[in-house]
């Protein structure tokens, strides 16, 4: 078998995860689902604690209990977020180090998912700079000419 002289050498970088794009596409989605949700959770959690001090703030005499009983509620929903967070990074960083999903849509919905994902602190913060440097330091194994051409490749040469 000839080397094409239009296509990069064969190197690890263009492995076989190239030639199959779409391997791990559950994988990828239910990482980025998982993501969305603890996101998700802790604007509730903010939005129920707000609501909470707003209306203890606009009464004469703010009662503890009713105040309590909404926080309990609001920090169950954080507590899932956070659940939900750690094991969509765990998912996403498999599928992202690992030989997962490198279609063009994990790329931009996992950048987007990732930059809300920073602003859940404390876990989603750690979660959210490993996936970043991750997307950096990846970025070209999501590029739709190389494996468009390694398919082309295989196609034609038996």
């Amino acid at each position: 078998m000839t080397a094409n002289p239009y296509l990069p050498p064969e190197t690890e970088e263009y492995s076989d995860a190239l030639l199959r794009p779409e391997r791990g596409r559950a994988l990828a989605i239910a990482a980025l689902v998982l993501m969305t949700a603890s996101t998700v959770g802790t604007a509730l959690t903010l939005r129920t604690l707000f609501e909470g001090l707003d209306r203890a703030a606009g009464t004469q005499a703010p009662d503890p209990e009713t105040f309590a009983a909404e926080a309990s509620s609001a920090l169950t929903l954080s507590y899932l977020g956070i659940a939900a967070g750690l094991i969509g990074g765990a998912l996403a960083s498999w599928s992202l180090f690992g030989a997962g999903n490198r279609e063009r849509w994990f790329f931009w919905c996992g950048i987007v998912v990732t930059l809300l994902q920073l602003v859940t602190f404390p876990f989603g913060t750690l979660i959210g700079i490993v996936l970043i440097f991750g997307w950096i330091l990846r970025w070209k194994e999501f590029s739709p000419h190389v494996s468009a051409a390694r398919s082309r490749e295989r196609d034609t040469h038996p």
